[in-house]
């Protein structure tokens, strides 16, 4: 046997590979096909915190499943060129699909992630005590219409809610992907910006 033989490890855990060759460590993703995400790590606690922020709670779920630098897995949309579409990963590669498309599909999704959990805490007779924690009557009446405009969503009825945020949502694809970048960015060049005086 040679003596410069290389042992080399290979290890498969969820959806990571990890190669160890000597004192080298390499870490390959794999990426979650678009609509496949992982959001196993989304608990009742962070669902309850949506629910109350209702509406606003849509995009703050679609940072947690798309944007989080915890579970880089699930990084599999971002803005494209053209601008009515937006690449999802696709059996690894990145395609451009229709933009209302896909924006129709991450908020009906997150939407109804949220409205999973108050259905959850109506079963288990928990919603009383829900609505009696929140801020206002104002905040209460939000919620009754978050939900009631899901249900009608879901029962086919014409809804509007989708189109009105479909731009912040898009601005909020935009500004993480943007901001991931960036970092990783300045993480390869190893570059900092020094504050000016």
């Amino acid at each position: 046997m040679c003596r410069n033989h290389v042992k080399l490890n290979f290890y498969i855990k969820n959806n990571f590979s990890f190669i160890i060759k000597g004192n080298i460590f390499i870490m390959k993703i794999n990426v979650y096909d678009f609509g496949k995400e992982d959001k196993s790590y989304i608990t009742d606690d962070d669902l309850k915190g949506l629910l109350a922020i209702n509406f606003r709670g849509i995009q703050k779920l679609i940072r947690m499943i798309y944007f989080n630098r915890d579970h880089p897995e699930n990084f599999n949309i971002r803005p494209s060129s053209h601008p009515n579409t937006i690449e999802v990963m696709d059996n690894g590669n990145f395609i451009q699909l229709n933009k209302d498309y896909i924006l129709d599909t991450i908020i009906i999704d997150a939407w109804g992630k949220i409205i999973e959990y108050y259905d959850k805490l109506e079963e288990n007779d928990e919603l009383d005590d829900f609505k009696e924690s929140l801020v206002s009557k104002e905040t209460e009446e939000r919620l009754s219409q978050f939900v009631s405009m899901y249900r009608k969503l879901c029962n086919g009825e014409p809804n509007i809610t989708c189109k009105e945020i479909h731009e912040d949502v898009m601005d909020t694809i935009r500004f993480q992907y943007h901001k991931l970048n960036d970092k990783d960015k300045k993480k390869k060049s190893g570059t900092h910006h020094e504050r000016k005086e």
